[in-house]
């Protein structure tokens, strides 16, 4: 175990970042797409001669609030449509059309030229010089099938996007083909503008790259507040959802439809929301690439990766952001980047990259994870799922997995736990299986699309069926830290040591935010009214969602977003909970933990083949079981309930 404090921004390091699984692309599962528009720029010809991607950005394409293109002060002629691949904007973001400054579909090329007067472009590609776009609801590169590469460009791009479910307003689209990026630097400043979107049924490889994507907290196009944490419309979503618990309004990258996608020896670093994103997808491969946002940064809060129901695989990757460092609803495999663990990856972007460096990938420096983040893995709402980690160092601030209502299994050996900024004799959190603190989704009128609060009572809840389990199981390990299980809704927490000694606490137990926005009394009528901590209540509001049981009671704000007080007051003793409010999204996972005899949430241990637990901390458990080669250093006593506690050894 080591302490470390935490590491400011780095400067540029290749790292690796894989997900996935060993299917083929033929079992690529279907997501569905959502409109977008096409405005597409028709030219004639390009400048020859290709010069180095730091070439100076000239002729700039300038988007002007009516919907013109000029470069140079000079109209440029586009062609609209409503469609971009699959993608169609009919029923969803209508009123805006595509606009491709470069579109590319089977080898015919559609191009502004002045807007690349050092490139070289052809039906196989762009190659050499920059592309400058300033303005709102722009592609840049747009691919929408056949053979393409892209190589030694830069492209600067400012403005806002529009729906990054439909590819458009980006720096790159995909909607279709074989592509491949090679040494391409990308650095976009606008909401809903990533550097780089893939979707359709395409095969993508990034390699030798940089891209930064930074979203502002400006409202340029009305399309979001930028002022709260998250706001829809109609088929986008222009910020990050709060229930996330995060800030932003731009996923640097992102990946759609039924695309692969393999990232190699690449950089890309964000200010908010996520660094690797997906919405779909079929495989999604990080190799030795790296994902950064600063704690600092516009808004400082942030996932590294994104892993939604597609096949996920890391191998020797760097993740350093703020919040999370991987979310996954699904499954994923991290391991180190040898031949070995790359060659159990396959699909058809792999394919492509294998055939890049030439056939195999003896050239490939084998490479461990690092995960520097308050939380190494956040999984929320999973109903299944398996994450085989293996060769990684997480470096957390908090836990090095945060399971929220996700009821997964965790394979883990050859893997390192450490935790930033932890004072002498305190203990991490290697894992919290909690009770999920996200709102999750609710048709509310007050927010657009999502629960305006999420309301947490005191009171033990009754009993219920313990029906859902997450499984981790550490093979070979050492390891300092606590495990804890609050899911007092119904979930228990199945912990096998194997061959692995662990020191520290592993407890049923509850849970307490540290902060809430408000509190709540009983109102007699089967209902809340919002107070402050001192009783003095606020004028409420009620309404409920567009699930059962989904009912929301917070306070009236007046035109600055501050609550308005009733002018009634109630004696504090009769406060029954507390709710997090929207506006306080970085409110959430953020807890007190104290161990106690479970209420629906057991605890079980498994030692085995020579382990041993030294109990750090009172810890409660259902049930527990000692092979004749593994033992425990405590002192365990069967409670009147049939449970146990386990308390550390008199010595200790």
């Amino acid at each position: 175990m080591h302490f470390q404090m935490r590491r400011g921004p780095p400067g540029y390091s290749t790292v690796l970042n894989g997900k996935g699984g060993l299917k083929m692309k033929n079992l690529k599962r279907t997501v569905f797409t959502i409109a977008i528009l096409t405005l597409y720029i028709v030219a004639l010809a390009a400048s020859a001669g290709a010069v180095d991607a730091s070439a100076k950005v000239s002729n700039t394409v300038v988007a002007g609030k009516d919907g013109s293109l000029t470069i140079n002060g000079r109209p440029v002629t586009a062609k609209r449509s409503d469609t971009f691949g699959a993608y169609d904007v009919t029923g969803n973001v209508e009123g805006y059309k595509y606009a491709h400054i470069l579109h590319v579909k089977d080898g015919k090329t559609a191009f502004a030229a002045d807007a690349f007067p050092d490139s070289r472009i052809t039906a196989k590609g762009v190659s050499g010089g920059a592309l400058s776009i300033e303005g709102n609801y722009i592609n840049g590169i747009s691919v929408e099938g056949g053979d393409y590469r892209i190589k030694d460009i830069t492209i600067k791009q400012t403005g806002d996007g529009v729906c990054d479910f439909l590819a458009f307003g980006n720096a790159i689209g995909i909607a279709n083909g074989n592509v491949v990026l090679d040494n391409v630097t990308i650095n976009t400043l606008g909401d809903i503008v990533p550097a780089l979107n893939a979707g359709g049924d395409s095969n993508v490889v990034v390699m030798n790259s940089r891209f930064t994507a930074l979203g502002t907290a400006e409202d340029t196009t009305g399309l979001h507040s930028g002022k709260k944490p998250f706001s829809g419309y109609k088929g986008a979503i222009t910020e990050v959802p709060w229930v996330l618990g995060l800030y932003g309004t731009l996923r640097a990258t992102n990946l759609i439809g039924k695309a692969d996608i393999v990232y190699y020896k690449t950089s890309v670093e964000a200010n908010g929301w996520g660094v690797y994103s997906t919405d779909g997808g079929a495989n999604h491969t990080l190799i030795n690439s790296y994902g950064h946002i600063a704690d600092n940064g516009t808004f400082g809060y942030g996932y590294g990766t994104y892993a939604l129901g597609l096949i996920v695989n890391y191998l020797g990757i760097e993740i350093d952001v703020p919040t999370y460092g991987i979310v996954s609803r699904g499954s994923f495999t991290m391991m180190k980047s040898t031949q070995e663990n790359l060659a159990r990856v396959d699909n058809d972007a792999m394919s492509m990259f294998r055939k890049e460096l030439g056939g195999d990938y003896s050239g490939i420096e084998a490479r461990r994870n690092k995960i520097t983040a308050r939380y190494g893995v956040m999984s929320h709402g999973a109903k299944e799922g398996i994450f085989e980690i293996s060769g990684t160092d997480f470096h957390v601030d908090n836990a090095a997995f945060l399971l929220k209502d996700a009821y997964v299994d965790i394979n883990v050996t050859d893997t390192a736990f450490n935790f930033n900024n932890l004072a002498d004799g305190r203990y991490g959190t290697i894992l919290h299986a909690m009770q999920s603190d996200d709102a999750g989704i609710a048709m509310y009128a007050y927010d657009n699309c999502w629960a305006v609060c999420s309301t947490l009572l005191y009171a033990d809840p009754a009993p219920v069926k313990v029906s859902n389990e997450v499984k981790a199981t550490f093979t070979g390990e050492t390891l300092r830290g606590n495990f804890y299980n609050t899911m007092a809704n119904g979930g228990k927490l199945n912990l096998v040591f194997d061959g692995t000694k662990v020191d520290g606490a592993v407890t049923s137990a509850s849970y307490v935010h540290k902060n809430a926005s408000y509190y709540i009394v009983d109102n007699g009528k089967g209902g809340y009214i919002a107070v402050d901590a001192k009783g003095k209540a606020y004028a409420t509001l009620h309404n409920t969602g567009m699930f059962p049981g989904s009912e929301y009671y917070y306070p009236e704000t007046d035109g600055k977003g501050n609550f308005v007080y009733s002018g009634e007051t109630y004696d504090p003793s009769l406060i029954v909970g507390y709710c997090i409010f929207y506006t306080d999204a970085g409110y959430l996972n953020e807890v007190n933990i104290t161990a106690k005899q479970a209420v629906n949430n057991p605890v079980y241990i498994e030692l085995k083949n020579g382990s041993v637990w030294n109990v750090a901390d009172v810890s409660y458990l259902a049930g527990y079981s000692v092979d004749g080669t593994s033992k425990i250093n405590g002192a365990i006593a069967k409670l009147a309930d049939g449970t146990y506690m386990a308390s550390p050894s008199s010595g200790k």
